[in-house]
């Protein structure tokens, strides 16, 4: 059985245009009472520390742990997180959560 991070697994899902991050977020927390949806926390945390976080479990871990094409772009787009106003979710807007991709 392959084992992936909810993370990892959401990335693919909104890189390939199955949901919307908002969607993604809801349903894990809703779904799994998490207090924020791995999309909210990785904007916190920056998608760049995420970056680093993912080369480090590809390199450990093996080529399920690697990081998404989507992240990849977003950061050669500059889009950091909230620090830079954008990341998954655009913060210049006052409702970022409801922002679509």
């Amino acid at each position: 059985m392959e084992v992936k991070t909810i993370a990892v697994i959401g990335a693919g899902t909104i890189g390939r245009g199955i949901a919307y991050a908002a969607d993604f977020d809801k349903a894990i927390k809703l779904g799994l009472n998490h207090p924020g949806g791995p999309f909210e926390i990785v904007d916190l945390v920056g998608l760049d520390v995420r970056l680093k976080i993912l080369d480090y479990l590809h390199q450990t871990l093996g080529e399920k742990y690697g990081p998404s094409p989507l992240l990849k772009q977003y950061l050669q787009e500059g889009r950091l997180g909230r620090k830079s106003g954008r990341g998954v979710y655009d913060y210049s807007q006052h409702d970022a959560y409801h922002g679509k991709l």
